[in-house]
């Protein structure tokens, strides 16, 4: 039941990225011949307003297909309504609506998480505990930003154990473990050995964990719509800027970033409905932001290669060599099948381990 659920809202993420791509085609008045939930051969398809929606087997992926929309495609250049005889700034914007549409829904329910459960505070310390594993190594005011490569962001504080700082500690065990703090600016990695405690939860039932000693700022629960809404908006940005940081960092230090495949994903999301509404909200908007962010960059293949490509014919007024785009988008398109591949296996292992 929680698989299929998991399933249930996974397409929805990519039913929402899909549709900023349609609608926007459909306000410019461009044909679109495909809108596909899943990739490979239709199980199911139908006819609607001239476009065809099928839904495939393979759920970690879709896409909208418009004529002309791939480089070196032939089309009717007198057909005003094809893809590539609009404007470039048109072609720019149903590019960018598909991420955009995922970042305006992951404000929304932004906007409904803070109004239900209260805007949570950033896990900042405030001091540590005389004599813990973290006494000497951090200082007040100190922000935590991830944990062994794990981005940890201000919504995860005060939320469920299963998405705290303490659980990822424990769950990691009383080895020495990395955190990444970000101190008057500058980002700092310090390596701290938590040592055994217990916990009640509501029942009073004590459960092991580790603690590193940390005491953070309370936890902010605030009635003001506005306040709600102004958090929700700048949510998805913080969130971004400090994942491109994070990435930015493991790829300059020649480390693995931490990627996760849709086997992850789907674990995520099935342990998220288990445990209820709060930690499923927390993850759709954290899926939906990443998603966004990912097809963002600029890599071929993806929504953030086609924009760079559009943004030197914005730029210079011509239109890229159609050959060398097409070639540049393929190779791109065999390399992120092979990652996915490659971080899907890697995810089943730690699943099933």
């Amino acid at each position: 039941m929680y698989i299929a659920g998991a399933l249930v809202a996974l397409s929805l993420i990519i039913i929402v990225h899909e549709a900023g791509h349609f609608f926007m085609a459909r306000l410019f008045k461009i044909k679109v011949d495909k809108f596909s939930l899943g990739i490979g051969p239709a199980l199911f398809k139908w006819k609607w307003f001239g476009t065809q929606f099928q839904i495939s087997p393979f759920l970690f992926g879709g896409f909208v297909m418009m004529p002309g929309m791939l480089p070196g495609d032939e089309v009717d250049s007198s057909d005003p309504d094809l893809y590539p005889n609009k404007p470039a700034w048109q072609r720019f914007l149903v590019i960018f609506a598909g991420p955009a549409t995922n970042i305006a829904i992951a404000m929304i329910l932004g906007v409904i998480y803070f109004s239900t459960w209260g805007a949570t505070q950033r896990p900042v310390i405030t001091k540590t505990v005389e004599g813990s594993p973290a006494d000497g190594l951090f200082l007040p005011g100190d922000i935590i930003r991830a944990h062994n490569g794990t981005p940890v962001f201000y919504m995860y504080e005060g939320w469920r154990p299963q998405t705290s700082l303490i659980d990822m500690v424990t769950k990691t065990g009383p080895i020495p473990q990395s955190v990444l703090v970000e101190r008057d600016g500058a980002l700092k990695v310090v390596t701290v050995t938590p040592k055994p405690d217990v916990v009640k939860d509501d029942a009073g039932v004590e459960h092991p964990v580790l603690r590193m000693g940390i005491v953070f700022a309370d936890t902010a629960n605030d009635s003001d719509w506005r306040a709600n809404v102004k958090t929700a908006i700048a949510y998805p940005f913080q969130s971004s800027k400090m994942t491109l940081r994070l990435l930015w960092d493991k790829i300059s230090n020649f480390q693995k970033p931490p990627l996760e495949g849709p086997p992850k994903m789907i674990d995520r999301l099935q342990k998220s409905i288990k445990n209820g509404w709060q930690t499923t909200l927390q993850l759709l908007i954290m899926l939906n932001i990443a998603i966004g962010l990912f097809n963002l960059l600029p890599v071929p293949a993806l929504d953030g290669g086609r924009l760079s490509f559009l943004t030197y014919e914005l730029i210079t007024r011509k239109r890229p060599n159609q050959r060398i785009e097409m070639y540049v988008h393929m190779v791109g398109f065999v390399f992120l099948i092979a990652l996915v591949i490659s971080v899907s296996i890697g995810d089943c292992r730690a699943i099933f381990n």
